[in-house]
């Protein structure tokens, strides 16, 4: 049987932890496509436009990440080949993302070579990030 307080201890917790990346998600990725062009009406249609971008993008490059760990185990590749085919999936499923999103959401124009860079960026990003938890 659920346990109600145990409940609420591990979702409010994850709720506020889900907030923060997501503030700090819209701020850094807002400002950064700003400056590479990303144009907006208002706060709120970027603050839509960012939550889909980040749903989507979970999603995705979870089923990237899986099927990669598959490929490796399967064709037994080194991790210079998994990092070059998840740089050739990465980069234009992030390009394709953010395409998505600007359409759902009314207010945002991006254009294709603020996306292109942007997802470099981003890739870029995650791999320092990766090499830094690794050295932990």
């Amino acid at each position: 049987m659920f346990n109600i307080k145990k409940l609420l201890m591990i979702l409010i917790p994850g709720m506020i932890l889900g907030l923060i990346v997501y503030g700090l998600f819209f701020f850094f990725g807002g400002t950064i496509l700003f400056l590479l062009g990303l144009r907006y009406n208002n706060l709120l249609s970027l603050a839509k436009f960012f939550g889909i971008f980040l749903i989507l993008s979970t999603i995705i490059d979870f089923v990237v990440v899986c099927f990669l760990k598959v490929l490796k185990e399967l064709r037994g590749l080194t991790e210079i080949q998994q990092n070059l085919l998840y740089l050739t999936l990465d980069i234009p499923l992030n390009m394709i993302i953010i395409g998505i999103s600007e359409t759902l959401t009314k207010g945002v124009s991006c254009s294709m070579l603020t996306a292109f860079i942007f997802s470099i960026i981003s890739y870029l990003f995650g791999l320092f990030l990766e090499k830094k938890s690794n050295k932990l």
